[in-house]
């Protein structure tokens, strides 16, 4: 009878592994944890106490919790939080102001141990004061240049009571994070008057210190009532010093300064050898000053650098890496140069092909200049398009083919007595049935000025128009993809998106997004109408 039981038992073990029928172990757990127990109770009013105690009905975890837990209004020192088994304890300081409602959030830090399964958005909230604060209010954080939602920015309220030159400056009164979409709420605050901000806090100590956090503001203080909803655009903030960011002599001859902003009137006084001569040439953001001065010969340089009279700082130059080279006394010294289109590239519509000097250029020989297309001689007018003339443009009705320019040797001369080496490079414009255009008509009732941007869907600027009020057009030879038009206030008419400043009280220049994505198909004009 055993041995036919055995036999039984083996039988069906080896029927199982056939078949793979295996042991389930039970159902998976889907559960969030449980919580059973909180000492003191949520919503406790005049709280005194200094230790909290949540208790789930399994064991837990804290995942992520320095970018996941908020607790508004901030507590000095911070409380300590630790997990043991299957409770939270949080251990708060003597320090809790009196008559506050405070709330410890979260977020998504909660999951069990098995299974990682969240307890989303848990939130404990207790009161100092005899009643809990009820008020509340919502809104989005937006990049102010893309339109995009600002993932964990922080939404800030201080009491408009405070000093202007406090904001950003110290800890908030209340604050939340933004969701992954760019909302947010803050809960659980005291009736009164306030200002708005937001913060991109890359050192998470809820102030702006850092170069590259940006930040916004709502313009005006507001009593707060339930219901109100606010849109915040964020954006870098003004460099508050001026100071000299990058200094080099790039060339014999060549020293460039970089300002951390720009110089309303730049002044220099070089100190010791003093040069013979001087140009000039300003960038167009006017943060960078680039001098050419002769003789070239010197190794180092210094100068006193001032925006009107304010003096800002004194700067010994040094010559660069690629300077530092020896230079065999007889080898001839050709003028750098770079070229657009890089040789082999293709032509974008609406551009034209030109040549970048490293330096100044004086003296030009034209007949020493050919471009070809297809091995045949192609008209072209050649002009230089700043007024230093460093920049030498190719202007020509560009049909579908392959182009070559030529410059002979000697066929420029420079600031420095310098001529050319052979220069070659070689450029294509493509087929116009291989491109499409994309025309455009933008109505708008308010007569400001304008920046009107084709970009892809990286937010990458393709090209641009700028006008006054309402205006149509086309963009042509443009390559087929996915764009959309987007336009730009252009408040202070610099053709440039200027971030604002909130210590100024000004805002980030609008930017606005067609509703509408462009698809440009080859041969295909596509039309595009925006009534503002």
């Amino acid at each position: 009878m055993r041995t036919i039981f055995c036999a039984i038992i083996i039988s069906f073990f080896l029927y199982g592994c056939a078949n793979k029928v295996m042991p389930t172990g039970g159902q998976k757990d889907i559960l969030p944890p449980e919580i059973l127990n909180v000492v003191p109770q949520e919503a406790t009013v005049n709280f005194s106490a200094t230790k909290i105690v949540i208790t789930f009905n399994e064991y837990i975890q804290l995942k992520d919790i320095a970018k996941q837990l908020v607790i508004s209004p901030l507590i000095f020192p911070s409380p300590t939080i630790s997990v043991i088994n299957k409770k939270i304890i949080i251990e708060l300081p003597d320090s809790l102001r009196p008559i506050t409602t405070y709330t410890i959030n979260f977020g998504n830090a909660i999951v069990d141990n098995n299974e990682g399964n969240l307890l989303p958005g848990y939130s404990y909230v207790f009161s100092t004061g005899p009643e809990l604060d009820s008020l509340k209010l919502g809104g989005v954080i937006l990049n102010a240049e893309t339109g995009q939602p600002e993932k964990g920015a922080l939404a800030i309220l201080y009491a408009a009571s405070m000093a202007d030159t406090s904001w950003l400056k110290s800890p908030p009164d209340y604050f939340t994070r933004a969701a992954d979409d760019g909302s947010f709420v803050i809960r659980n605050i005291r009736a009164g008057s306030y200002r708005l901000f937001a913060l991109n806090d890359k050192n998470n100590n809820y102030i702006l210190d850092l170069k590259d956090e940006t930040a916004g503001f709502e313009l005006l203080p507001f009593e707060l009532k339930d219901s109100l909803y606010f849109k915040v655009f964020i954006a870098p903030q003004a460099v508050t010093k001026q100071v000299v960011k990058a200094s080099i002599i790039e060339d014999p001859g060549k020293i460039v300064t970089t300002f951390s902003k720009a110089v309303i009137n730049p002044v220099w006084k070089f100190l010791g050898s003093v040069p013979d001569k001087i140009l000039s040439e300003i960038s167009l953001k006017s943060d960078t000053v680039t001098l050419y001065v002769l003789p070239t010969s010197l190794d180092s340089m210094k100068i006193e650098w001032s925006d009107g009279e304010n003096i800002l700082d004194t700067v010994m130059y040094m010559k660069s890496r690629s300077a530092l080279k020896p230079v065999p006394a007889k080898a001839k010294i050709f003028t750098k140069w770079t070229s657009y289109p890089a040789s082999g590239s293709v032509l974008k519509g609406e551009s034209h092909p030109y040549i970048k000097w490293a330096m100044p250029i004086t003296k030009i020989d034209e007949s020493k200049i050919l471009i070809t297309k297809d091995s045949v001689a192609h008209p072209v007018k050649i002009l230089f398009t700043d007024s230093l003339q460093t920049t030498l443009q190719f202007e020509s009705k560009w049909i579908e083919g392959s182009y070559k320019v030529a410059v002979l040797p000697e066929a420029i001369t420079d600031f420095t007595s310098n001529s050319n080496d052979t220069v070659n490079f070689s450029f294509i414009v493509p087929s116009e049935r291989s491109v499409g255009s994309v025309s455009y008509k933008v109505n708008s009732p308010v007569q400001s000025a304008f920046i009107l941007q084709l970009v892809t869907d990286k937010d990458e600027v393709v090209r641009q128009r700028f006008f006054n009020g309402s205006s149509n057009g086309i963009f042509e030879m443009v390559d087929p993809g996915l764009y959309r038009l987007r336009l730009i206030v252009d408040n202070n008419n610099n053709r440039f998106w200027d971030a604002g400043d909130f210590r100024k009280s000004i805002q980030p220049e609008k930017v606005e997004y067609h509703p509408d994505q462009i698809t440009v198909r080859s041969n295909w004009e596509v039309e595009v109408s925006w009534d503002r």
